[in-house]
């Protein structure tokens, strides 16, 4: 009788091994995918600033030309607080359209 309690704890225990497998496999692939998002996320803003300081000057420059074109006399300081509000403006429309959309594909 013994012989069969010992066997039947040690099959117990290798169904409980298993499962703690199946569930430690399923935890560590779930990391590797959140960190891998992470990461995504973390190139992407890096490439967006720079695609902000590419169109900086850009957009500064074109304020300043439209301000000339309007016989609007600016500082350059002035210039730079239209630009930057535009921007703003723009900006925080983009981020309220994109967590829309995200909330949207949970």
């Amino acid at each position: 009788m013994p012989k069969r309690i010992i066997a039947k704890a040690a099959k117990i225990d290798a169904e409980a091994l298993k499962t703690m497998q199946k569930i430690l496999r399923e935890q560590e692939r779930q990391i590797k995918r959140e960190f891998r998002n992470r990461v995504v996320t973390a190139i992407v803003a890096a490439f967006g600033f720079v695609i902000a300081f590419a169109w900086k000057d850009v957009i500064q420059a074109a304020i300043s030309d439209i301000l000339e074109v309007l016989n609007i006399a600016t500082s350059n300081l002035l210039s730079k607080l239209i630009a930057a509000i535009i921007i703003s403006i723009i900006s925080v429309t983009a981020i309220v359209l994109i967590s829309r959309w995200g909330e949207r594909e949970k």
